[in-house]
């Protein structure tokens, strides 16, 4: 999986004024004019809210063999890990992911969901040239979000597996998928996927700056 940069944006705005900025990407950001100021010295705008994405939750479910066959293969080593190859050849790498924010990301103001802390994700994809696969090195329980083989994802299409730690899994091309998240501590996911060109050879969805939501496993309500 990987993270799609995104060029800075138009502040949306109250009285059909527009606010311009290159250093920070709002999401719902309203503005108000102030009056008195002009609009050639600079951004004449205040700030009044800057509301967060929304969390959609989803129901958690045990990572089995017999559930997870639609999405791909549940496996027990990273060595199991076979993803099946449309074109080229596959690479490996290790993502470092953490259950709890930073505290630089809980301090900041967020422009994305962040991709390898806490339990929120928002950017999903999947790959044409090969499938992925991912494994917690250090077996720390994890949930995998993943989505059916489909054109585009809505949020109701993600589903949750949650893995003790023992397992991961070896998805199948063209799965919907994002970075696993750690539920306690800390974990280093190996993964495998194509070696091909990622934006080539991928299709993307946002739901953080496309819908102002985030996907949230309901951890709460589920009893491992």
């Amino acid at each position: 999986c990987g993270y799609k940069p995104h060029l800075p944006r138009l502040g949306t705005t109250r009285g059909g004024l527009e606010c311009i900025s290159n250093s920070k990407i709002y999401h719902k950001l309203f503005i108000t004019p102030i009056i008195g100021r002009g609009l050639d010295g600079g951004c004449s705008c205040v700030q009044e809210d800057k509301t967060m994405w929304k969390s959609f939750k989803v129901k958690v479910e045990p990572l089995t063999p017999e559930a997870f066959a639609p999405f791909g293969e549940v496996i027990e080593t990273f060595e199991e890990a076979e993803p099946e190859i449309a074109k080229g050849g596959l690479r490996s790498a290790a993502y470092p992911v953490t259950a709890d924010l930073s505290e630089t990301s809980a301090d900041a103001e967020l422009e994305k969901t962040p991709l390898s802390e806490g339990a929120q994700r928002a950017h999903f994809a999947f790959h044409t040239d090969a499938g992925q696969a991912f494994y917690p090195s250090l077996h720390q329980p994890t949930v995998f979000l993943v989505g059916p083989i489909k054109g585009t994802l809505e949020p109701e299409d993600v589903r949750a597996f949650y893995s003790d730690g023992s397992t991961g899994v070896c998805l199948g091309l063209k799965v919907w998928h994002t970075m696993p998240i750690c539920v306690e501590g800390d974990d280093i996911y190996q993964t495998v996927r194509g070696d091909q060109d990622y934006h080539a050879h991928s299709v993307e969805v946002d739901f953080d700056l496309e819908q102002g939501l985030a996907i949230e496993p309901d951890m709460e309500n589920y009893t491992p």
